[in-house]
């Protein structure tokens, strides 16, 4: 696999919020686009933790197995400040027994596989299927260009400076449903939990804990609620070491927020508390018991209080996109609802109600593609030249440029600025000799007044 090619990243959390993985041209050898390095490189080390961001690479295996996992990097001027990253499956790492995770890079893009001391990287499919395959930023500066997993031992030497095999056929993915983004709107998001827009794994002795979703428990909202499972009474305490929840929400209203928690516990005294925080940034440590409260009462309800009955409140300095976390504190507690408004008593603290409809969800326009989201390569054209067309049964929000490019390429001179009706479109253009056309035929559509129509683009070649 190309390293750029990542199915979808996380971000970094604690003290590496800030931190993130991005596409590089700047060190020679790399193969393909481009490499990927972990960036700002001021010299940070996660050590034994996984705070730090991550690719994430979603792999349809068809023969179960060991496979033996083989990285081609590098760490930039040689130094051993940058060169090594953690390794796991669905979330869960493999590379952490001894802290120093896969390494052993230099100067120059080589591979290697070993961890742990020494030990060969591996991973086990016990069933073919789908798993996702994480890398994520142990020391920051190093650079990642392509990935290979092997059923063979040594399929690579580690140190080899060679390129590797051609990358592996990737699909065409259709395009799904409307991403879980929100809108606050008038000082006020609610959010249903089953509608998270992505999972953080727990890690340490929480690394089996994972939130899951269940129709188990009467009452629950839309169409289903969160449990955090496996239920065996265990408890993070005021380290934010559970699994997480994160809902991207896009605020227009700066100001103090204050969030309530629809949920309910299944244990008198235990099961009942939960960590929140902003970007990656709890807000409910500083005594350590979390937003609790729910063993008062049975069923769901809303609960709004945390560091000793005070209000969970978050910050929003100026308008733009923030992560709503919610971190596992105690295993088996089942969270419903999110409520967030800048009225400090907007709901009474034990209210059985389910609250207002839920927020209206957005979808984020690619950075470049046609309306919708476009992922996989169809064809290499090597600056033959090739034609395009869209439609769309709605109006659509403006989106520049309209082609089958990824960035950095030309686009075609026909650019959509915005369609009032039901629109067909077409273009063409001559992409340079290392452009990979991407194609998909059943887009989601940016719709200007917020519902969600398809789009569907076809894109051909001589």
């Amino acid at each position: 696999m190309e390293a750029e090619h990542f199915t979808r990243t996380q971000p970094g959390s604690d003290s590496t919020t800030d931190h993130r993985w991005e596409a590089t041209t700047a060190f020679a050898g790399f193969n393909d686009t481009a490499a990927v390095q972990a960036l700002p490189n001021t010299g940070s080390n996660t050590g034994l933790e996984l705070h730090g961001p991550a690719l994430l690479y979603d792999i349809a295996f068809q023969t179960a197995g060991t496979y033996h996992v083989f990285l081609r990097g590098l760490a930039p001027d040689g130094t051993t400040d940058a060169d090594s990253v953690h390794v796991g499956l669905n979330g869960v790492p493999v590379t952490t027994n001894q802290g120093v995770g896969l390494t052993d890079f230099t100067d120059q893009f080589t591979w290697q596989s070993n961890s742990n001391f020494g030990q060969p990287t591996t991973l086990t499919i016990p069933t073919p299927g789908t798993y996702t395959l994480w890398v994520w930023m142990r020391e920051d500066g190093f650079v990642l260009d392509r990935l290979r997993l092997s059923l063979t031992p040594g399929a690579v030497a580690n140190g080899d400076v060679s390129i590797g095999p051609a990358a592996s056929t990737r699909e065409l993915v259709p395009s799904q449903d409307l991403e879980n983004r929100f809108r606050e709107q008038d000082g006020q998001v609610v959010v249903e939990a089953e509608h998270y827009t992505s999972l953080r794994a727990g890690r340490d002795a929480f690394a089996d804990h994972s939130w899951q979703p269940t129709t188990a428990f009467a009452n629950f909202v839309g169409s289903g609620a969160m449990h955090a499972l496996p239920n065996i009474t265990s408890n993070t305490f005021n380290n934010m070491h559970g699994p997480a929840l994160l809902y991207e929400i896009t605020f227009s209203t700066p100001g103090t927020y204050y969030v309530a928690a629809r949920g309910t516990a299944l244990a008198h005294g235990g099961d009942d508390s939960i960590h929140v925080g902003l970007d990656g940034v709890p807000v409910t440590a500083e005594r350590g018991f979390g937003l609790t409260g729910y063993m008062a009462q049975s069923g769901f309800h809303w609960r709004t209080l945390s560091n000793i009955d005070q209000p969970t409140t978050i910050q929003i300095p100026a308008p733009g996109t923030y992560t709503l976390w919610v971190w596992m504190r105690e295993d088996g507690f089942v969270l419903d609802r999110l409520w967030l408004s800048t009225m400090p008593d907007f709901v009474p603290e034990g209210d059985e109600r389910t609250g207002p409809p839920e927020s209206q969800r957005t979808l984020t326009c690619p950075e470049a593609g046609c309306v919708g989201r476009l992922t996989k390569p169809c064809a290499s054209l090597g600056g033959s030249k090739c034609s395009w067309s869209m439609t769309a049964p709605a109006s659509i929000l403006p989106v520049m440029p309209i082609s089958p490019y990824p960035p950095g390429s030309r686009s075609p001179s026909n650019r959509l600025t915005r369609a009032t009706a039901a629109m067909r479109l077409s273009g063409n253009g001559t992409p340079s000799a290392a452009t990979r056309i991407l194609s998909a035929t059943s887009a989601v559509g940016c719709i200007a007044d917020g519902s969600r129509h398809r789009v569907r683009m076809d894109v051909t070649h001589p």
